[in-house]
């Protein structure tokens, strides 16, 4: 008769349990980890702490952006909350999509949401905006971190090359803003020159 095996019977422990976990996620995905991102992508447990980098990032965005507009923060940082988990899941669904065509893996759809939600960490970092010396500097280098960050999710969550990755970012990019460049170059009507 066999025994039972301890390692399998013994209860699971969780490791993405607490803010610990949470806060070391969170330097990691601000830190591009690239083992960081691949682990995510595999593991869902770790679900909560990456949907909660990305919205770490869009309550960081929507303060810094509520003083430029003069709104009320809490209603801007709502807003920002329910349209960055919005763009989380269309775009989790366009890479997953593409991403299967490109390079023929088949992966779960959390796979492909956990990097993709980690890489809105560096989000964060909207919040130093607020210092009026470093807005310019915020407003152009968040954004190209969270471009590389998308991209290191991508090749995490589909383990490809950078060049595919690359592609594949391109890739969602024309799906979500060709269709809208072709109503207004199509949608408008011509005008003749003056004179």
């Amino acid at each position: 008769m066999d025994s039972p095996s301890p390692d399998r019977d013994a209860p699971r422990l969780r490791e993405h349990v607490g803010p610990a976990k949470l806060v070391s996620t969170l330097f990691a995905g601000i830190g591009l980890r690239d083992a960081t991102y691949r682990h995510v992508s595999a593991e869902p447990d770790a679900t909560h702490h990456c949907l909660a980098a990305t919205l770490l990032g869009a309550i960081a965005y929507g303060l810094c952006v509520s003083r430029r507009i003069e709104l009320a923060p809490a209603l801007l940082v709502v807003v920002e909350a329910l349209r960055s988990m919005g763009t989380l899941v269309v775009e989790s669904a366009i890479v997953w999509l593409l991403g299967r065509r490109m390079t023929g893996r088949q992966l779960p759809f959390g796979s492909v949401l956990r990097p993709l939600a980690l890489a809105g960490a560096p989000g964060i970092l909207f919040a130093i905006g607020a210092i009026p010396e470093v807005e310019t500097a915020v407003a152009i280098g968040v954004p190209a971190w969270l471009l590389v960050a998308f991209v290191v999710a991508i090749r995490a969550a589909f383990d490809c090359s950078w060049p595919q990755a690359v592609g594949l970012a391109l890739g969602v990019w024309l799906v979500e803003h060709l269709p809208g460049a072709l109503l207004t170059l199509f949608g408008s009507p011509a005008t003749l020159p003056a004179g």
